[in-house]
């Protein structure tokens, strides 16, 4: 009887993984709806609560996070603001959960194959794939959701696709220099769209940068570099910051 009660009690205290993985999401979502003035955030959240609709199953994959990448990840909860306060106890409650995989140019990834992306970025990004058609915690064929993680002085090489694609940053400042304009910074909370092959470059420079990220149509598409004159130099720049 005692063995008994004691699975018993260690079923109800064990944490359940899908339920932590999908009230992620729908913090996540929840966040997008103040921000649903901007209609691809409100695509994006509907994308969401779709996906997580009763009854939605979630793929088990094994957590990991890049052993390179762990003390810079785990400074990442220090640089979501209180505003979005409940996004970072989300966070940290799936963390345990949660698969993270390098991007590269190999071709599996979200690059075309060869793509010149960059040292600094090889070294310094990683992906957790929320919602997608491949590899994804939950599956879907019309919508890809990653979280996106660049660890500091890290450059996100200037790049198009065909994609319409929307930043939820949950870090900042950062840098992006989007459709051919200057460098400008945007705070955590902020939204940014990149409309289908608009060009646009991230930079993480002291701080650790996170951004749900979402792809809300042509989500098999591969990204392009779009070669610049000023990657080596601003890849230096972030060395010293």
């Amino acid at each position: 009887m005692q063995v008994i009660e004691k699975e018993q009690s260690q079923q109800q205290t064990d944490p359940d993984p899908s339920a932590i993985v999908i009230e992620l999401l729908r913090v996540l979502a929840g966040e997008l709806s103040h921000r649903a003035d901007i209609d691809a955030a409100r695509t994006t959240m509907q994308a969401i609560n779709k996906a997580i609709e009763p009854g939605v199953s979630i793929n088990r994959l094994t957590p990991k996070v890049p052993s390179h990448l762990k003390e810079d990840f785990d400074q990442v909860f220090a640089h979501i603001p209180e505003e979005l306060s409940g996004v970072s106890s989300a966070l940290a409650a799936a963390k345990p959960f949660l698969p993270w995989k390098a991007d590269d140019s190999s071709g599996e990834g979200y690059y075309e194959g060869g793509a010149d992306v960059g040292r600094s970025y090889s070294e310094g990004n990683m992906c957790c794939p929320l919602i997608g058609p491949k590899n994804s915690l939950i599956h879907s064929d019309a919508f890809l959701m990653v979280l996106f993680f660049l660890k500091p002085r890290t450059l996100y090489r200037d790049h198009v696709h065909a994609a319409s694609e929307i930043y939820f940053n949950l870090t900042g400042p950062h840098g992006f220099r989007l459709a051919g304009k200057d460098w400008a910074q945007y705070p955590a909370g902020s939204v940014i769209w990149n409309k289908p092959w608009g060009e646009h470059a991230t930079r993480a420079s002291s701080t650790p940068f996170l951004a749900a990220v979402s792809w809300l149509t042509d989500i098999d598409c591969a990204i392009k570099v779009t070669p610049k004159d000023d990657w080596a130099e601003l890849e230096k720049e972030l060395q010293r910051c």
